[in-house]
């Protein structure tokens, strides 16, 4: 085994016996999940991945923001999985406007922005609320998470902070907020950047934010640049990925 491999797999073990020791305590906190979804082929994506997170105490919000959804069928795909609402966006708004939206129709103690094409584990959310349970923060994400680039054919290790710390912002797509702050410190009106503005806004009255591990989220960067709201250039991501191994590999990402 590498020494890399085995940093990993030391990782991998204590964050097991961090999870064990909290599960109980975090599982009562009550978390609203916001998924914006721009693209009607990402639904069932979501709803899947909302329907198998293991914490208990959840709720999502569906935001479709594109004319083309047809809201019958969106309907009908989450029958049978509870504590779902689907709201229908009308024209075109920005993604700050919709996710203020779903943190106005929240009621959990925390809202958690997942996006719609990223791949998040069963233990994604029961994770998050043990770090917010733990470090008493008023935002929790992902300072370090696990992205596969499409166009170099590799899963690697992207990290803007330090793990299980408390740090100046987190990776966008593992955002997740306490009701109460996210009320009193809106998303701005923009499409891009928006998360890490909120980060900045939300510091200037005091919140803190802890970076939580890395693992149950895998960022999936498309090879074609123009599919997504940050158009970061692959190039440049690839410079900044550790632990690159070929291929794409969920379970290195999934615990």
């Amino acid at each position: 085994m590498s020494a890399c491999a085995g940093a990993e797999a030391c990782a991998r073990a204590a964050h097991l016996q961090y999870r064990e020791r909290h599960f109980a305590a975090a599982s009562t906190l009550a978390v609203s999940v916001v998924a914006p979804v721009m693209r009607p082929a990402n639904v069932s994506r979501c709803l899947a991945t909302f329907a198998r997170q293991s914490h208990p105490n959840k709720e999502l919000h569906l935001l479709l923001n594109n004319a083309d959804f047809d809201l019958a069928e969106v309907r009908q795909a989450s029958a049978g999985i509870p504590n779902v609402t689907i709201t229908h966006m009308a024209g075109r708004p920005t993604l700050g406007a919709v996710l203020n939206q779903g943190v106005e129709q929240a009621c959990g103690s925390f809202v958690a922005k997942m996006d719609d094409d990223d791949h998040y584990g069963t233990a994604y959310l029961s994770d998050l609320m043990i770090a917010a349970y733990f470090s008493e923060a008023e935002i929790v994400g992902k300072g370090a998470c696990y992205m596969y680039l499409e166009g170099h054919d590799v899963t690697g290790l992207r990290a803007i902070a330090t793990e299980q710390a408390f740090v100046k912002r987190v990776i966008g797509a593992s955002l997740c907020v306490r009701r109460d702050v996210v009320q009193r410190v809106p998303f701005l009106p923009v499409t891009g950047g928006g998360d890490q503005l909120f980060c900045q806004d939300a510091r200037k009255t005091g919140c803190r934010i802890f970076s939580a591990d890395r693992f149950n989220l895998l960022a999936m960067r498309r090879r074609n640049l123009n599919s997504h709201t940050w158009k970061v250039p692959e190039t440049r991501l690839m410079k900044r990925l550790t632990l690159a191994t070929p291929g794409l590999s969920l379970a290195r990402a999934m615990l």
